[in-house]
């Protein structure tokens, strides 16, 4: 066994395999005792963090009692490819906008028209399955048009595939006006390509126990096991689809075999959707062919498509509350301590994120994120809208709702040495609002708590962690806006990229939330490259500038 202190780092030039324990360092001189983590590292192979990821879930599933959702809920495929990879202007990034560094005003529309064309190419090419999942508002403007374009020239060139469109629904939204536009949109491609069969689900409030409910929060575009649109983007044109304040978020597409996981995952919510259709939380509605099925599933019409590439993807879901056939949780592994599930409660209420065992095998890849960044060596650059669901209590210095691992990770990896950037969202109104001084309130406590000192806590805090709210350019917001607040760009990409080296793309929020979620961890060294190069080195480079101070 290799203890890493402060400073030290693996090697991974030599592909040696071994065992590795991150200890908090300058533990033994202060009251915390040392906090030690496992993880394995395969550096025989060409994907290390993936291979000790997958085993973490593994083990999670294991120490948890709970059955395997391997190749249900996560796999781990070789043979993908990414369009453009190592190009000037790769294709497999999906940018809602390209105005890095833009001080007047920029037309976004080349980023948008390319994200809307990739989406109804992915249509348009399917022979067997389209999977569209998403959150409510139902898709509208291009989005809409897009979805319709890409069924109608699937019609057109005599393909009939089967469409699922999957949304989301907050228990706070319209249910009626929600349930009514998903409608239009389900008989508006039918209309378009009447030999289409095309269903449509509405879910939410998936309870296990009363005020405990989750709904779908993917946002998937997949077809025939070949390829998968995944990210955090909604398909909401005004927030979108405009260049005066666009909304800053990110999809990627993978082409090959991980593309059949995101049938897979949503084949788990489909289920739960067919067999609760007459509960008040599922409406369903569907056009069928002849001779056609309600296709609850559709994993079993197609393959995982042959190899196409070089990438290896890790894809990880989340399926909230809704019971997937598996027993999850039979032994309780006490991961958080009563006192920390205390501390991160909203009022009270329960948070199955920090220490409910049947939630953590019901979710592996919330167990997938806090092991990328518990793996991180050099480096880590978190994109989030925001990283804590503030409290009432929030406001008079209590803590926030907030995910006790993951920031424990984080914290860990601080005292280690590791470099750490988080941007959240720079808005502190509206539906994309964020508080950067909250992601400092619950990392300094989580420091000082393995510290011992406040004093010390702060120091490393302020040595090796950027806190900052979004900014795209050297201005505080977009141009010609000029309303307080409401110009201040959004951020809503969910990103962590570790090392350099591998990066999850999806759709899950770092704030503790029960929501179904979908996305995709990339090994790649010319994939990270091209990510970080066009997305986040630009991001960091001017948030940065807006960077919180630490301060006891």
């Amino acid at each position: 066994m290799i203890y890493l202190k402060a400073g030290t780092a693996l090697d991974f030039a030599t592909k040696r395999s071994y065992s590795v324990a991150v200890q908090v360092a300058d533990a033994a001189a202060s009251a915390a005792p040392p906090v030690t983590t496992d993880f394995t590292l395969g550096l025989i192979d060409a994907s290390p963090y993936t291979d000790a990821i997958a085993r973490a879930i593994r083990d999670m599933e294991t120490r948890t009692g709970s059955e395997t959702s391997e190749g249900l809920l996560w796999s781990v495929t070789d043979g993908n490819a990414l369009r453009g990879l190592g190009t000037e202007q790769p294709e497999w990034l999906l940018p809602t906008h390209d105005a890095w560094g833009a001080v007047t005003a920029h037309d976004s529309s080349r980023a948008q028209n390319h994200l809307l064309a990739s989406i109804t190419s992915i249509i348009a090419n399917a022979e067997k399955v389209v999977d569209i999942s998403s959150l409510t508002k139902v898709a509208d403007g291009d989005f809409r048009r897009a979805i319709v374009a890409g069924a109608t020239q699937a019609y057109q060139a005599g393909r009939s595939p089967i469409i699922r469109l999957l949304w989301g629904r907050t228990p706070l939204s319209v249910i009626d006006g929600d349930a009514a536009a998903l409608r239009s949109l389900q008989r508006e491609i039918h209309e378009a390509a009447p030999g289409l069969s095309v269903v449509a689900a509405l879910m939410d409030d998936v309870s296990a126990v009363p005020l405990q409910v989750s709904w779908n929060h993917s946002k998937i575009v997949a077809a025939d096991g070949r390829v998968a649109l995944v990210g955090g983007i909604n398909m909401w044109s005004a927030d979108y689809l405009q260049s005066r304040d666009p909304v800053t978020d990110l999809a990627i597409e993978v082409e090959g075999p991980a593309a059949f996981a995101a049938h897979s995952f949503l084949d788990a919510l489909w289920r739960y959707c067919w067999t609760e259709r007459d509960h008040i939380g599922v409406s369903i509605d569907s056009f069928l062919a002849p001779g056609v099925a309600f296709p609850a599933t559709v994993t079993s019409l197609i393959e995982p498509s042959r190899p196409v590439g070089g990438v290896r993807v890790l894809a990880v879901g989340r399926a909230g509350h809704v019971f997937t056939g598996r027993v999850t949780g039979t032994i309780d592994d006490h991961a958080v301590s009563a006192e920390d599930q205390d501390a991160s409660r909203v009022v009270g209420l329960p948070n199955p994120m920090n220490g409910n065992a049947a939630w953590d095998g019901n979710n592996p890849s919330d167990t997938a994120l806090r092991t990328l960044i518990d793996l991180a060596q050099t480096e880590i650059v978190i994109s989030q809208q925001q990283m804590e669901f503030p409290s009432p209590g929030a406001v008079v210095g209590q803590l926030p709702h907030f995910d006790v691992r993951l920031f424990d990770a984080l914290a860990r990896r601080a005292i280690a040495g590791v470099k750490i950037t988080i941007v959240v969202s720079g808005t502190i109104t509206g539906a994309y609002s964020a508080f950067p001084a909250l992601t400092m309130r619950v990392l300094t406590s989580r420091l000082e708590k393995l510290l011992g000192s406040r004093d010390r806590a702060v120091e490393v805090g302020a040595s090796q962690v950027t806190i900052a709210p979004f900014r795209f350019s050297e201005g505080s917001g977009w141009p010609g806006t000029g309303v307080l607040f409401v110009d201040r760009p959004r951020l809503h990409s969910k990103i962590i990229s570790v090392d350099r080296a591998v990066s999850y793309v999806g759709s899950q929020n770092a704030y503790p939330n029960e929501l179904m979620e979908f996305g995709f961890i990339v090994e790649d060294p010319a994939a990270v490259a091209d990510l970080e190069r066009t997305y986040l080195d630009p991001m960091v480079r001017y948030s940065s500038a807006a960077a919180l101070s630490w301060s006891t």
